[in-house]
């Protein structure tokens, strides 16, 4: 009686656990270099940036010019595009300002490393005042370029960026989107380049009471970061950017495959068919052990029975 009730209320509380998605699905996660075509599509919650002023500007004067171009690059054959600059519609990213794809044809940033073939996001910070091969043309409120040079220079002046990332959220088994920060401090007399390579996840997930399917998900999971300073007034001598940051965000080769496995419900029963087995295997083997100690004592009862029988025929006289 102990086994089946014990049994019935682990049934109870498994089924509950499942019901509720509590029970922990299987992870396997394995991240693989590869050479064959790595793709993630463009939307305008990708990427936001903003400058944040570390001073109190005149709102009235322009400082900092924003400029995004898509970057594709097959063999030796490099085409830039310019693309639109508006300001996010996503409440969450409010005050940020995000690039429109809706010029492009291909809504994707692609890596093919064997065929040679890169897309990737170019993002320009310039000084309003400045001019190069990429930006032609002044603002007719810039600020005078001891004000803009002020506000770069503020060490509480940061270039903010927040880039998409998502997960599989397996207690909701929703995909839960997130944001990584990034910041770049500027500097008038520098141009820093930033290059933010982006890793891609896929992820599949097998789910289901009795008969399982499975569901892929793919996107961006993690960016690294690296930021390398150069003089600003040379870089436009050589390379005709005059930029104070360039931003090149682009494809890792690395893709991290993600499987997430729920149990079924015959598994579930399975488990409760295994707990049943131990817990009959722990009775009979208790059983024997109460067995083998009632033999015990039956046989020491016996045995003082009759060495009390013995004592006492010892005790009596004899009978002539």
């Amino acid at each position: 009686m102990i086994i089946v009730l014990t049994t019935f209320a682990y049934f109870v509380y498994i089924l509950y656990q499942y019901f509720t998605n509590q029970i922990e699905p299987y992870f396997r996660n394995q991240s693989f270099i590869t050479e064959n075509t790595i793709e993630i599509d463009l939307n305008t919650d990708l990427v936001g940036y903003q400058f944040v002023y570390g001073t109190q500007p005149n709102f009235n004067k322009t400082y900092i010019s924003f400029l995004a171009y898509y970057h594709l690059k097959i063999e030796n054959n490099l085409t830039m595009i310019p693309l639109n600059i508006i300001n996010f519609t996503n409440p969450s990213l409010e005050g940020f300002q995000c690039l429109d794809f809706s010029t492009l044809n291909n809504y994707q940033l692609t890596l093919n490393t064997k065929q040679n073939i890169q897309s990737a996001l170019w993002i320009f910070t310039y000084r309003c005042i400045d001019q190069d091969t990429q930006k032609t043309s002044i603002s007719d409120n810039c600020a005078n370029e001891t004000d803009i040079d002020n506000i770069n220079n503020d060490k509480n002046s940061i270039i903010r960026l927040k880039l998409f990332t998502s997960q599989y959220n397996t207690s909701s088994q929703q995909m839960q989107a997130n944001y990584r920060n990034t910041y770049i401090n500027p500097v008038s007399t520098l141009q820093i380049l930033t290059q933010i390579k982006s890793e891609k996840q896929v992820t599949s997930i097998k789910q289901g009471a009795i008969v399982q399917d499975q569901k892929s998900f793919s996107s961006p999971i993690s960016y690294s970061q690296q930021d390398q300073p150069t003089d600003r007034v040379q870089s436009e001598e050589q390379v005709g950017v005059g930029s104070i940051s360039s931003i090149f965000i682009y494809l890792d080769e690395i893709v991290q495959n993600t499987q997430i496995q729920f149990l079924a419900l015959p598994q579930i029963l399975a488990s409760i068919y295994s707990v049943f087995t131990l817990l009959m295997f722990l009775g009979v083997f208790g059983r024997q052990i109460s067995s083998s100690l009632l033999n015990n004592d039956l046989l020491h009862i016996f045995l003082k029975n009759i060495i009390y029988q013995i004592a006492r025929d010892l005790t009596q006289p004899p009978i002539f």
